[in-house]
């Protein structure tokens, strides 16, 4: 047992030693806080005040003069909304996901199982109290902390890189600790997670602990693939069998954070470690190759596995400089080691692949802005730097040594012409330099721009229309340009000579805030040129699959979303789009989507329960890989007994094996696969939380560690 995973359990029974050892607690109960808090601040009011919550809050209360309070729960607002949880949403909320999802904003996609929050397929932006947030730190954050949660969709301020952010505001402490713990066990596959958190509270200052485990062990054989292979000459047709195929996992976090807060400033660092590991496991899979009328059937073997370890250390600082200004600065260093280790073998074919990789990270973030009236300012300047360097053995003996940089300057105006109508306006550009040893530099100044009008002329009704210009930074391992066997006919190979991706957006859409029902009307164009897709080429009579960026895509959404309060106990949340998919250049085809996505969210007491569903979808993703996904719904049912909350529920049941078909089609190869996924198939899962406040009620903070680790390794 290595000493990571001695530590876990030692920290399972010290929590568990905990709970027995609990003999006294003061039975006096604390009279119940504020039910409901409505911060409505005048513009010279927020110029003024300085405390550390209104620290948190300044950058999203530009526009809070502007105000309309619907149904003690929704505060419009000219750059967004807040929503304020109700009571009863909190205590049976176990995270922050949990908390998101209740409060049905229309739009946003929460896969509370996965941990992602989206809307229309792009990732949320999400920060606790003005600072970042990821996974971890949703997962271990205590819902009763929370006092609002603000959505902005005209970003300015620290907020002017996000399209659409979340900002979650949690009450302060000055003394007193807490603890708590989660565990979540699936049933019908192996799957276990643990979090767990103690925090302690000494005047302005909090020293916090964080600690957790994900475990997976599984059965996940089952997919299907055929594969068409056009060489000059000669055609090869090839199917496969996935027979068996075991699933292991073990990842582990830690995490120590300091913070202290003033009237005029807040401080913060965080050093956590990540490690993960996938012990060394084997598909195997049955093969039929017909080349050209020869047929053969062989025995597939692909062995691999990887461990990667993940040291973090991130400090930041937020001041108010004066009447209306504040600056916020955040630094980021991290390093990763990675290795990772591949044996595929098919017949007398075989090829190893062995990597270790050191791959260091340093971002920095600087926001300046300044209210003056009706008027704000801001300015934010980002760079993110990434250097790996990489040994390859086996079949191949290659060193690689890889380096880019991103840099952000954009400045925003942002102005309150009257009650109704409000500009904002951003304009910077992008700096853009990435280098495989081996390859061209390249080196690129890209525009970014945007601009958005909002039209209110009605007190529950909100026109808006936006116009962007931007760029997508590819992924580090499409650029790597080490060729990987795949099979006898086949290898993978990254292209380090791809072009920026532009992005241009334009996009109309209509709120409507009445008493029991909000929804929104949507009409966008998105225009990607020079997107990144797949592209097949014969090289020495073999295929090689790479990337290619001489492709662009039109795309056009017709969109509803709605919330509807059917009753105080009884809410639906509801989608409804239309999406047209169009490539041309490289890839030339198209496709329409329909999605629909229902909610539904009953209360009682101590009680709830939810239901979900998605139908199914045959779409063309921006990669040009087209899919058909399957019906997909989910129940659970969620019971509050004091400081334990119980949630039970599953996913798909009763539904018989779902498999994800994908295809892809080139001029010299193409694929037909059907995946099979233990997690997607009929499952259930039992979730037990608990909480604990010793001294005076304390909020803690999030867990600002991540499970996810970069890594350029061409896998």
């Amino acid at each position: 047992m290595n000493r990571l995973s001695l530590f876990f359990s030692i920290f399972k029974m010290f929590i568990a030693q905990l709970i027995a050892n609990i003999k006294y607690i003061s039975s006096k109960k604390i009279m119940a806080a504020v039910a409901m808090l409505f911060v409505v601040v005048s513009d010279a009011d927020a110029q003024q005040q300085g405390d550390s919550l209104r620290l948190h809050m300044e950058d999203s209360t530009f526009t809070l003069s502007a105000v309309e309070i619907k149904a003690d729960k929704i505060i419009k607002k000219n750059d967004g909304m807040t929503i304020i949880p109700q009571k009863g949403q909190l205590k049976l909320s176990t995270d922050g996901y949990d908390v998101i999802y209740g409060i049905m904003i229309p739009g946003l996609d929460v896969d509370r199982r996965s941990g992602s929050v989206t809307r229309l397929g792009q990732k949320v932006a999400i920060y606790i109290n003005g600072e970042k947030a990821n996974d971890a730190e949703l997962r271990n954050i205590k819902p009763s902390s929370i006092v609002r949660i603000d959505y902005i969709d005209i970003p300015s301020g620290k907020f002017i890189n996000d399209p659409v952010s979340l900002n979650i505001i949690t009450r302060t402490s000055t003394s007193g600790a807490y603890y708590a713990f989660d565990d979540t066990q699936y049933i019908g596959y192996m799957r276990n997670t643990f979090n767990a958190t103690a925090q302690w509270n000494l005047e302005h200052s909090k020293i916090s602990l964080f600690a957790g485990n994900d475990l997976s062990n599984f059965g996940n054989a089952g997919s299907h693939e055929w594969e068409n292979y056009a060489f000059p000459g000669r055609s090869i047709l090839r199917s496969t069998d996935i027979l068996g195929n075991r699933y292991k996992n073990n990842n582990q976090y830690l995490q120590l954070n300091v913070t202290k807060s003033a009237r005029t400033y807040n401080l913060g660092v965080k050093v956590s470690m990540v490690r993960n590991e996938d012990p060394f496991q084997v598909i195997s899979g049955k093969v039929t190759v017909d080349d050209s009328g020869d047929k053969t059937s062989r025995i597939l073997s692909d062995g691999s596995s990887s461990r990667s370890f993940y040291p973090e250390v991130n400090a930041f600082g937020n001041f108010i400089l004066g009447r209306g200004q504040m600056l916020s600065v955040n630094v980021d260093f991290s390093y990763g080691n990675n290795r990772y280790g591949g044996d595929i073998q098919e017949e007398d074919y075989r090829f190893l692949s062995n990597v270790k990789e050191d791959i260091w990270q340093w971002k920095n973030f600087v926001s300046y802005s300044k209210m003056v009236k009706t008027q704000k300012f801001s300015l934010l300047m980002t760079d993110n730097y990434t250097r790996s360097n990489a040994r390859y053995t086996g079949s191949i003996d290659l060193g690689q040594r890889f380096y880019s940089n991103e840099g952000i300057l954009q400045a925003g105006y942002m102005n309150n012409f009257s009650k109704s109508l409000i500009l904002n306006l951003q304009a910077g550009s992008s700096w853009l330099l990435y280098r495989l040893e081996g390859a061209v530099k390249t080196s690129k100044l890209l525009p970014r721009a945007s601009v958005t009008l909002r039209y209110t002329p009605f007190k529950s009704h909100v026109f808006t229309l936006n116009a962007n210009v931007g760029n997508s930074f590819p992924t580090l391992n499409t650029f790597n340009q080490v060729s990987l066997g795949r099979n006898p006919f086949l290898q993978h190979r990254g292209n380090a000579e791809q072009n920026i991706t532009r992005i241009y957006n334009v996009g109309l859409a209509y709120n409507a805030f009445l008493k029991n029902f909000n929804y929104q009307l949507m009409l966008i164009n998105n225009t990607y040129m020079h997107l990144a897709v797949p592209r097949f080429v014969v090289e020495d009579n073999v295929m090689v699959s790479t990337y290619t960026s001489d492709a662009d895509l039109h795309q056009y959404l017709a969109v509803f979303f709605g919330t509807w309060n059917i009753t105080s106990a009884l809410a639906l949340k509801s989608e409804l789009a239309y999406i047209h998919n169009d490539f041309n250049g490289y890839l030339d085809k198209n496709k329409d989507t329909w999605r629909v996505r229902l909610d539904v969210t009953y209360t009682y007491k101590n009680m709830m329960l939810n239901v979900y569903g998605k139908m199914k979808e045959n779409r063309l993703e921006n990669t040009g890989i087209e899919e058909k996904d399957f019906f997909r719904w989910g129940i659970n049912a969620k019971y509050n007994i004091g400081r334990w909350l119980l949630e039970v529920g599953g996913n798909n049941l009763f539904s018989p094996r779902n498999y994800l078909k994908s295809t892809y089609s080139d001029i010299y190869y193409g694929y037909t696969r059907s995946t099979f996924d233990k997690m997607e198939q009929a499952n259930a899962y039992l979730k037990v939380a608990w909480r604990l406040n010793v001294g005076k009620k304390v909020n803690p903070e999030g867990n600002n560690s991540s499970r996810i680790y970069p890594s350029s390794i061409m896998k």
